[in-house]
C-alpha cells in the first residue's frame, strides 16, 4: 500500500489527481495523505487475528488469499475495476 502512497503524493505534485482504489481498511490511511479513494475488493479486516494468521501460513496462505479473499470477490472487483477504469487517464494494477 505506501508505495502506490507515495506514488500518489508525487504525481499530486505534479499537478494530477490520483485516487488509490483497494480494501475499504485502508481508506483513512489514504485519506489522510489527502488521496482520493474508492473502495474495490474484499474489505479485510486487518485486526482479525485468526484470518491474518491464515494468509500468513508459509504453506497454505496464498491459497487462502485465493479461495477466501480474490475469488468470492473475482466479479465485483472486475465490475468495480471497470467503473473506475471508464473515467481514468491511467490505470496502474497490482
Amino acid at each position: 500500500m505506501f508505495p502506490y502512497i507515495g506514488l500518489a503524493r508525487a504525481l499530486q505534485a505534479r499537478g494530477h489527481h490520483p485516487l488509490i482504489a483497494t480494501s475499504a481498511s485502508y481508506r483513512a490511511a489514504v485519506e489522510q495523505e489527502g488521496i482520493a479513494f474508492a473502495p474495490l475488493g474484499p474489505d479485510v479486516n486487518l485486526r482479525d487475528e485468526a484470518a491474518l494468521a491464515r494468509v500468513m501460513d508459509a504453506r497454505r496462505g496464498g491459497e487462502v488469499v485465493v479461495k477466501e479473499f480474490v475469488l468470492p470477490a473475482l466479479d465485483r472487483m472486475d465490475e468495480q475495476t471497470q467503473q473506475l477504469a471508464d473515467r481514468a487517464h491511467v490505470l496502474r494494477c497490482h
